[in-house]
């Protein structure tokens, strides 16, 4: 960005001045208090900057002006600053709309120029008491380098090249190690994801196959043993209402025994897995390797017995509710029985009883066969999750290869850059020592000229 032209009015010692350099460079020369500074400071004040006194000076003291102090500047994208003196505090104004505070004025200026070398262009005497790593920066860019000039020295650097020259070297490291991070933290949880699948899995489920043909087969069974209950019950003589009663009692009661030999069952395995954890000894921690305290073993197995104690008497709670009602269907079915009136031949009533009892044993089966066909349907999800991690695992593998080589990149694109600074500083220095052998050269040709000129001036006076 470049200034098109700086007007300033009623400004220190300057009643009225129009500058335009037209983005090329000004030199401005006159005497001593012909107003060179206050150029300077009115450039300084109109980036918000202090500049002193600024109203109109008459015989070194300043007077209340008739227009106040004004300074307007306008830059080659065809923007406009401009700050007005108002007795006590100033206007901003940018493109002619006003901004309400000095805060967002310096905010928006910030964003028009570069902040860094304001001070040094607008406040004089600035540089040399700048800090040195300052100065050395921007002696730095008089030698500084492209990163194009870096990319063609080696077509390796295109894979780094838009980042770097996006954000810069800094920022495309500290990325670089951030997802060098996140993939190492992955690659790390992996491992232990997977034994904790590996430790669920069980090899003594069965064969899915046979599995299902069994399944296929008993649904079929099901299905010729509900035909046969239907032919009967279509064929069967009528009964009096209490037959019906009968079959839902011995139903229910079927249902109920089915329960109970499922909570015996699992009253069973409760009790050798009490034995088990009554019985266990510290072991070694599956996340991290290392032994498990014996408190810690301690406490846990503790509420773990306190658990299955609770679970245990539960069971026994429920079993004891189910025998009561077993006794009473019993009671209840034996008391139908003996009120029963019977209007034909019995066989058809034992025969459809058999087939209802075939009919919930084969139900039953088919459960059992599902709840196998379910468990191993889970088994093979995490077969497949452990297949998912370690492609996953290959993947942030092939990663880390990548981002390994991408900040190798990035170290040669930054020696290559140094590399050629220092080529540039050479020739600078050489430049510079040129130039000083140049000028010896003139000194002494100018030495020897004016020695060659004295005596013939001489010999002219004689």
């Amino acid at each position: 960005m470049s200034i098109k032209s700086l007007e300033i009015q009623n400004f220190k010692g300057i009643s009225q001045l129009i500058v335009q350099p037209d983005g090329h460079n000004v030199t401005v020369t006159g005497q001593n208090g012909a107003g060179k500074s206050s150029i300077v400071y009115a450039w300084q004040w109109v980036l918000g900057l202090d500049a002193g006194e600024v109203r109109p000076i008459i015989d070194g003291y300043p007077v209340l002006p008739t227009t106040y102090p004004n300074v307007s500047v306008s830059f080659d994208n065809d923007v406009t600053i401009c700050r007005v003196f108002h007795g006590s505090s100033s206007k901003y104004y940018i493109d002619d709309v006003i901004i309400p505070s000095k805060a967002a004025y310096l905010a928006k200026i910030a964003e028009l120029l570069n902040t860094k070398h304001v001070s040094i262009f607008s406040q004089l005497g600035q540089f040399p008491s700048m800090d040195w790593k300052q100065r050395r920066e921007i002696l730095m860019s008089m030698c500084s380098v492209k990163n194009e000039d870096v990319l063609a020295k080696n077509d390796e650097f295109v894979e780094i090249f838009d980042k770097v020259d996006r954000t810069g070297v800094e920022e495309v490291r500290k990325a670089l190690k951030s997802q060098q991070k996140i993939c190492k933290d992955k690659l790390q949880a992996i491992p232990y994801e997977i034994k904790g699948l590996n430790y669920s899995q069980k090899d003594d489920l069965g064969n899915k196959e046979k599995l299902n043909e069994e399944l296929a087969a008993k649904n079929e069974e099901l299905r010729a043993v509900e035909a046969k209950i239907k032919a009967l019950q279509e064929e069967a003589t009528p009964q009096i209402d209490n037959n019906d009663k009968i079959q839902q009692l011995q139903h229910d009661k079927t249902i109920i025994w089915g329960q109970v030999q499922c909570l015996q069952t699992r009253r069973d395995m409760l009790r050798k897995e009490y034995k088990e954890v009554a019985n266990a000894t510290p072991g070694i921690c599956t996340h991290c390797g290392q032994a498990i305290p014996l408190e810690t073993f301690k406490a846990k197995q503790a509420k773990k017995l306190a658990k299955m104690q609770k679970e245990g008497d539960e069971i026994n709670a429920q079993l004891a509710t189910y025998n009561e009602q077993l006794q009473d269907y019993e009671a209840h079915i034996q008391k139908l029985q003996d009120s029963q009136v019977h209007c034909g031949p019995d066989n058809s009533s034992q025969l459809l009883a058999q087939n209802l009892q075939e009919k919930l044993l084969l139900e039953r089966e088919i459960d059992r066969i599902g709840q196998q066909l379910e468990l191993i349907k889970e088994q093979d999800h995490r077969s497949a999750r452990i297949a998912q991690l370690q492609n996953q695992q290959i993947q942030l593998e092939n990663t880390m290869n990548e981002l390994n080589i991408q900040l190798q990149l990035l170290k040669d694109f930054q020696q290559t850059k140094c590399r050629l600074i220092e080529q540039n500083m050479s020739s600078l220095n050489s430049l510079i020592i040129m130039l000083q052998l140049e000028k010896s050269k003139i000194a002494a040709r100018y030495y020897w000229t004016t020695s060659l000129i004295v005596p013939r001036c001489r010999l002219a006076r004689e």
